[in-house]
C-alpha cells in the first residue's frame, strides 16, 4: 500500500473517534463556536501529515473468503455475524498467500476509483464555482440607503473594515463570495423590497459576522476535505454539523451586537425562506452564509427567545488550541498483532454456539411479547374500571336530578373509553409489525448460519439457493417495513383527529361558560391550530413516504425492464418517475411552508403573552 493512502486511510478512521467525541461534547457544550471550532479540528486532521507516530492501532486484517454480497434493498443488520464465519479451511500458509495477492490486487484499483472520484467532484465544483462566478460579475451597486444600512450593520459587529457590498439579480440567499485575494457580500436586488430596514441590518449583520469570523477561508477547508474524502460518510456528517455551527455563531453575534433588532432577525430569515422557495438559481459551494433551510426551525427559535449562548472565552480558546495541537501533532501508526486461525472444530462449536444464541433469543422475543399482551390488557382492565365507576356515578346524578352533570360525566366516560380503544389498536398495530420484523430478522441470521455452513462443505448448490433466500427475505423485510410506517402515519394522524376533537369539545365548553376567561380561550386556539397544523404535517409525511415507496418499486421495474431490453417500458416508467419526483418536491415545499407558519404563530403567541397584563418585560 502506498504511505500516502496509508496515512489518508488511518486519518479517516481517527477522525470516526474524533467526529464521535466531538458530537458528545456539544451535548454539553452550548456555545457554538465553540463546537464550531471543534468541527474545523475534525477536518483538518483529515489533511494532516504525520508529525509524532505513536503505533496503537491495530493492523486490520483482510479474510480470505467473504460472503458474497446479495442483490436487492438494503439488507437488514444481521445480530449473529462472527468473524470467524468469514475463514476459509485451508492452512495458514495457503491462506496468508492468497490474503496478500488479494490485497495486492484490489488496492490499485480502489485506489484508482478514489482519485477519479475526487477529480470527478472537484471538476464539479470549479464547474459550478465558474457558472456562479458568472452570475456574481453582473453585480450592481448598492443604493445610497442600503449603504448606511450596511455601515450600521458593519459596525454592530465591530467590523472596521467591511469587504465591498454588491446587488445580485439572481434569485440567492444573501451570502459571502469569496474569490482569491478579496471577498464580497452579495444580496438578492428583488429581495430588498421585502424587507424592513431593521430586517435588511440584521441579516447584513449575519453575513458581516461570518466575514469577521473567517467562515470562507474555513469554506476552502471543507470543500478540499470533501472532495478528498467523497467517500466517507463521517466527512459529509461533519461538513453538515459545521455549517449549522457555524450558523448558530453568527447568529449568536448578530443578537449580541443588535439585541434590539432580534425579532426583526427572524423576520428577515423566514421572508429569506420564502424568496427562496419561489425557486433559487444554483450556489457554488465556495459561498458562505446558506445555512440549510431543515434547520432553520431551531435557529428561529433561539434568535426570538434570545436563548444564544455568548462567544467563547479566553479559556475556552486556548483549551481548543491546546487539543488542536494535540490531534494534528499525534499520529497513531499501526502495530502488528497475531492472526487468530480457528480450526475446523471450532468453527462448527461456533456455528452450533450462534444456533443456540439464535434459539434463545426467540424464546426471549416470545416472552417479551407475552409480557406486553399482559401489561395491555391490565391496563384495559384498569381503564374499563375507571368508565364503569364513572357511568355509576352518572347514574346516581341522574337520579338525583342532576341531569346536566350526568351527561357530562356520561361523555367523559366515552371519550375515555375511545381513548382506550384507539390506544389498544396502535399498540397492536405496533406489536404486530414489529414482531413480522423481528420475524424476518431472525429468520436472516438463520439463513446466513447455514450459508456459512454450506461455504465450508463447499455445496455450491445448497450455497446458490440459500443466497436467493436470503434475497427473498431482504426483500420481505423492506416491503414489511414500508407498510409498518405508513400504519404507523395513518395510526398518529387518527390519533391526531382524536385529540383534536377533544380539544374543540373542551373549547366549546370554555365558550359556553359565563364566566369565560380570554387568555385561556386564546391559548386554547392556538392549541387547537397548532394540533391542526401537526396533523397536516403528518399527513404530508405519510404522502412523501408513499411516493419514495411508489418510486423505489418504480425504479426496480425500470432496472428491470433496461435488463430486458425493453427501453419503451422503461422510458414510459421514467416519465412517471419524473412525474413523481416533481410531486415529492411539491411536498417538500408544503412541509417547509408548515414550518415557516408555525414559527409565524410561535412568534404571535410570544407577542401575545408579552402583551398580558403583569407581564414582566
Amino acid at each position: 500500500m502506498s504511505p500516502v493512502v496509508d496515512v489518508l486511510l488511518l486519518n479517516a478512521c481517527i477522525v470516526v473517534a474524533l467526529a464521535a467525541g466531538v458530537a458528545l461534547v456539544a451535548r454539553f457544550v452550548k456555545r457554538p463556536s465553540v463546537v464550531h471550532a471543534l468541527w474545523v479540528v475534525v477536518l483538518l486532521k483529515l489533511m494532516t501529515p504525520p508529525l509524532l507516530e505513536v503505533a496503537t492501532v491495530p493492523r486490520p486484517t483482510v479474510p480470505a473468503a467473504i460472503v458474497p454480497a446479495t442483490t436487492g434493498a438494503a439488507a437488514p443488520v444481521n445480530l449473529f455475524a462472527v468473524e470467524a464465519g468469514s475463514f476459509e479451511r485451508n492452512t495458514p500458509a495457503a491462506r496468508g498467500a492468497d490474503t496478500s495477492a488479494s490485497s495486492r490486487r484490489s488496492i490499485p484499483w480502489l485506489t484508482a476509483i478514489w482519485i477519479s472520484g475526487a477529480l470527478l467532484l472537484a471538476g464539479l465544483v470549479a464547474f459550478r464555482a465558474a457558472r456562479f462566478g458568472r452570475l456574481a460579475r453582473l453585480t450592481s451597486a448598492p443604493p445610497e440607503t442600503l449603504r448606511r444600512e450596511y455601515e450600521t450593520a458593519a459596525r454592530g459587529v465591530g467590523l472596521a473594515s467591511p469587504p465591498d457590498l454588491r446587488l445580485v439579480g439572481g434569485r440567492v440567499p444573501p451570502m459571502v463570495w469569496g474569490r482569491p485575494g478579496r471577498c464580497e457580500i452579495l444580496l438578492p436586488e428583488h429581495l430588498l423590497d421585502e424587507l424592513e430596514s431593521d430586517e435588511r441590518i440584521a441579516l447584513l449583520a449575519h453575513e458581516l459576522a461570518h466575514v469577521r469570523r473567517r467562515d470562507h477561508w474555513v469554506r476552502v477547508v471543507e470543500l478540499a476535505a470533501g472532495i478528498l474524502f467523497w467517500w466517507h460518510p463521517v466527512v459529509w456528517w461533519v461538513r453538515r454539523n459545521l455549517r449549522l455551527a457555524e450558523e448558530q455563531a453568527c447568529d449568536a453575534l448578530v443578537v449580541e451586537a443588535l439585541p434590539e433588532k432580534s425579532k426583526s432577525y427572524a423576520r428577515g430569515l423566514v421572508k429569506t425562506l420564502e424568496f427562496l422557495s419561489r425557486g433559487s438559481t444554483p450556489v457554488s459551494g465556495l459561498a458562505t452564509g446558506a445555512g440549510e433551510t431543515r434547520r432553520i426551525e431551531e435557529r428561529l427559535t433561539m434568535i426570538v427567545k434570545r436563548d444564544i449562548p455568548r462567544s467563547a472565552t479566553a479559556s475556552q480558546r486556548i483549551a481548543i488550541a491546546v487539543l488542536a495541537l494535540g490531534a494534528l501533532v499525534v499520529f497513531p501508526t499501526w502495530s502488528e498483532r497475531a492472526e487468530a486461525v480457528p480450526s475446523e472444530d471450532q468453527q462448527q462449536e461456533l456455528s452450533e454456539l450462534r444456533r443456540q444464541r439464535l434459539m434463545l433469543e426467540k424464546d426471549l422475543r416470545e416472552v417479551d411479547l407475552k409480557v406486553r399482551d399482559l401489561e395491555l390488557a391490565l391496563d384495559d382492565e384498569r381503564a374499563g374500571a375507571e368508565v364503569d365507576r364513572r357511568l355509576a356515578h352518572a347514574e346516581r346524578l341522574q337520579l338525583d336530578g342532576r341531569a346536566a352533570e350526568a351527561d357530562e360525566l356520561r361523555r367523559e366516560a366515552e371519550a375515555l373509553r375511545a381513548e382506550m380503544l384507539s390506544r389498544r389498536e396502535m399498540v397492536e398495530q405496533e406489536l404486530h409489525g414489529s414482531t413480522d420484523l423481528q420475524r424476518l430478522e431472525l429468520g436472516l441470521a438463520e439463513k446466513h448460519i447455514e450459508l456459512e455452513e454450506a461455504e465450508r462443505a463447499g455445496d455450491t448448490a445448497a450455497m446458490d439457493r440459500l443466497r436467493d433466500e436470503v434475497a427473498l427475505i431482504q426483500e420481505q423485510f423492506t416491503a414489511v417495513s414500508h407498510e409498518f410506517q405508513q400504519q404507523q402515519h395513518t395510526l398518529a394522524a387518527r390519533e391526531y383527529q382524536r385529540h383534536l376533537a377533544m380539544l374543540e369539545l373542551e373549547l366549546g365548553k370554555q365558550q359556553q361558560t359565563s364566566a369565560l376567561d380570554a387568555y385561556e380561550a386564546a391559548r386554547l386556539a392556538a392549541e387547537l391550530e397548532q394540533i391542526q397544523a401537526e396533523a397536516e404535517l403528518h399527513e404530508r409525511s405519510r404522502v412523501a413516504n408513499e411516493i419514495e415507496r411508489r418510486m423505489e418499486l418504480l425504479m426496480q421495474k425500470r432496472d428491470n425492464a433496461r435488463a430486458e431490453g425493453d427501453d419503451r417500458v422503461a422510458a414510459e416508467i421514467e416519465k412517471q418517475l419524473r412525474e413523481l419526483d416533481r410531486s415529492a418536491r411539491r411536498q417538500e415545499m408544503e412541509i417547509l411552508r408548515g414550518h415557516a407558519e408555525d414559527l409565524e404563530r410561535e412568534i404571535r403567541r410570544l407577542k401575545h403573552e408579552l402583551d398580558q397584563p403583569g407581564t414582566t418585560r
